[in-house]
């Protein structure tokens, strides 16, 4: 689940891969996933177009679907620090 406590850690987590297969794809929607383990958590992001399945599907796991601009706005109130989407979008 994604909240304002782990924001932060869910930027910073994207790595450059996710990061330029965002910047490379196609659609204004970010589906923004952050599976959690008794080890740790893992940060997941894909963009498309906007579909409601989806957005219904995300926000029942936790995550956040939004627009590609609510996605960078997210990112800049977090106080993240991600060298790849400071490059890519920023």
């Amino acid at each position: 689940m994604i909240t304002n406590d782990n924001l932060k850690f869910y930027f910073e987590d994207l790595n450059k891969q996710q990061i330029r297969d965002l910047a490379d794809a196609d659609g204004d929607y970010v589906a923004m996933r952050l599976s959690i383990f008794n080890a740790g958590a893992v940060a997941h992001a894909e963009r498309g177009d906007y579909d409601e399945e989806i957005e219904e599907e995300i926000q029942g796991e936790g995550g956040v679907y939004c627009d590609m601009d609510t996605f960078l706005r997210l990112y800049v109130e977090s106080e993240a620090f991600n060298k790849h989407i400071e490059i890519e979008f920023i």
